[in-house]
């Protein structure tokens, strides 16, 4: 029930960026203001919205496409307000087709990326959208949630009731991006944290899966209701409900993580050995852009208990302040990190500055990153030991339970030998 702002967002802001002309600055912020605005009319709406019958992705993201493009276009508040209103009024992907395992929903993101681009070409043209049509009685979320007053039909957490000026709160100072997870397996959205939490697992206390006797695993209810808790996929034919979560989840226990890249391209293979890394320039790049900033989260939740919504509001407080007045990483201070936390959580805490040197220092980052074929060569070099090990340890298993095969045939073939002789067979 999540919804996806890249798959749309993407493919039109760099499309629309090369026609009109734009920075890569201009990018980006277009980018930001498209994720805003689909993850912001999404966040409590998701689950009725899914619960009519509609696919959230394409819904949604027409809205947040729209604002993108608009803003790559340099169009102004009300034409702005005119893309976003006509993309209203072309929303909407049918559920059923991806429920019963059809193509249609394929094709339902890039309509809606092409819709939005024509949504706001026609804003651009002096057209006009309904100025109520988000919260009109007839509008956008009358026809996506069953009605313009904020009741829902599911929730994932909290009561059935959501504000539609919520949509619009804090707007330059809360921001929904943030909050945007990446999808680094192969697997939907609802399973991510899933792995995440099981790679972490192993990483940290050295699980051996073969001391595992029993895995629990809580979830919110309504993620397992795929793609809708009214209309839930039905059990595959192998035993299995969709996104088969036990089995990737055992798997990512076993091996440490779960593969994200299975396949590879033959023909670029020659090509690579070729290719030089200079890495002293990539930790240069690194160190001037704030590639980093984030390990800022991570250390807030590690280290002080702090929520990840939390953190990201705070490192965003942050970056405001640096941003503004045009300081560097290299030139960060503690003092701007904790300014930040108190100005967002009402508390006074001590960050040392050589701390947030390492939390800055780029290729430190990568030093400590432990994921499965990450970036840092230490972390390759570990796991490519730990697999062969691990193949050393399989091949000793399967030359055992080989030769008890071996043992059991021949003594099967000696029994039934001794039975014929006996029966006269």
């Amino acid at each position: 029930m999540l919804t996806h702002p890249g798959m749309l967002i993407i493919p039109a802001a760099l499309a629309t960026a090369e026609g009109e002309g734009r920075s890569g600055r201009e990018l980006i912020t277009a980018i930001a203001a498209g994720y805003e605005v689909q993850c912001r009319c999404a966040r409590d709406f998701l689950p009725s919205t899914n619960a009519r019958g509609f696919r959230s992705s394409p819904t949604y993201g027409i809205l947040g496409c729209a604002a993108t493009v608009a803003k790559l276009m340099g169009l102004d508040v009300r034409q702005t307000t005119n893309a976003i209103t006509l993309a209203a009024s072309f929303a909407g992907s049918l559920i059923e087709g991806q429920r019963v395992g059809a193509m249609d929903a394929d094709f339902a993101e890039a309509q809606a990326s092409r819709n939005a681009i024509w949504a706001a070409t026609l804003a651009a043209n002096a057209f006009a959208g309904a100025q109520t049509a988000l919260e009109g009685e007839g509008g956008f979320y009358n026809a996506f949630t069953g009605n313009n007053r904020g009741e829902l039909a599911y929730a994932f957490h909290g009561p059935l009731k959501a504000d539609l000026l919520d949509v619009v709160a804090d707007l330059g100072t809360r921001w929904e991006v943030l909050d945007v997870k990446l999808k680094i397996y192969p697997t939907p959205g609802f399973n991510q944290p899933v792995f995440w939490l099981a790679h972490d697992l192993v990483a940290e206390h050295h699980l051996d899966a073969r001391r595992i006797e029993r895995v629990t695993l809580e979830k919110n209810h309504l993620e397992t209701l795929y793609p809708s808790p009214r209309f839930p996929r039905a059990i595959g034919k192998d035993g299995h409900p969709f996104g088969r979560t036990a089995f990737m989840q055992a798997s990512t226990l076993v091996d440490g993580d779960y593969p994200v890249l299975q396949f590879y391209d033959p023909h670029a293979a020659p090509a690579l050995g070729d290719m030089k890394v200079n890495t002293i320039r990539m930790a240069q790049c690194a160190n001037e852009h704030w590639s980093q900033a984030s390990t800022v989260v991570g250390f807030l939740v590690k280290e002080h208990g702090m929520s990840y919504r939390t953190g990201h509001q705070i490192l965003a407080l942050m970056m405001q302040r640096v941003a503004d007045k045009g300081i560097s990483p290299a030139q960060m201070k503690a003092a701007a990190l904790e300014q930040a936390i108190e100005q967002y959580t009402g508390k006074r805490i001590a960050i040392p500055q050589a701390t947030l040197d390492r939390l800055f220092d780029a290729m430190q980052c990568v030093r400590e990153r432990k994921y499965r074929g990450g970036a840092a060569h230490e972390r390759v070099l570990e796991h490519i030991v730990a697999a062969r090990e691990a193949l050393t340890r399989g091949r000793a298993v399967t030359t055992r339970l080989g030769a008890a095969l071996d043992m059991a045939e021949h003594r099967l073939d000696g029994a039934l030998s001794a039975l014929r002789q006996e029966y006269g067979v």
